[in-house]
């Protein structure tokens, strides 16, 4: 077993893809990984209307639910591009990262490594894209190094929750 499949608890999936890849979103709440909305097209959500803005997120929620039967209830805006409307006008929670891996850049597994090893705090969110196969193994090493250091890896909500958001 994989420290992923060890560890799913610290993952969310978010959902773009969940029409193409049913299998995967159903796969990852049934691994009790959190799933938060990532927008269907994965567009800026801030150069569309409100109303629009909505819709997607809605749509997103509809389909996530008709395969889970779980209700979304965070939003990880893409390219973290949100504003005042959008977070006052959605019933879903906003998701930002405070660590940027910068893995769609280099897509280099040490660069990767190293980038969180050197921003990562207790409490940190760490910002990771699966679609780059430097990203996995990345995750798989950084996962044995802060389990090592005593971290325990929980959900969005979880930390949340302990925060007090």
């Amino acid at each position: 077993m994989s420290n992923l499949d060890k560890t799913t608890k610290e993952f969310i999936k978010y959902l773009t893809n969940e029409k193409r890849y049913p299998e995967t979103t159903i796969a990852v709440a049934k691994q009790g990984s959190e799933i938060a909305n990532h927008s269907y097209d994965h567009d800026w959500l801030t150069e569309k209307s409100l109303e629009d803005t909505k819709a997607d997120i809605s749509s997103v929620n509809d389909i996530a639910f008709s395969l889970t039967g779980n209700e979304i209830l965070l939003l990880r805006p893409p390219f973290g591009a949100y504003n005042t409307a959008i977070k006052e006008g959605i019933t879903e929670k906003v998701v930002m990262w405070d660590v940027d891996t910068r893995d769609w850049e280099s897509r280099n597994t040490e660069s990767i490594i190293n980038m969180t090893k050197q921003y990562t705090y207790d409490g940190a969110i760490v910002l990771f894209h699966d679609i780059h196969s430097a990203t996995i193994p990345a995750v798989e090493q950084l996962i044995e190094y802060y389990d090592s250091l005593g971290y325990q890896f929980v959900t969005v909500s979880e930390l949340y929750e302990v925060k007090g958001k």
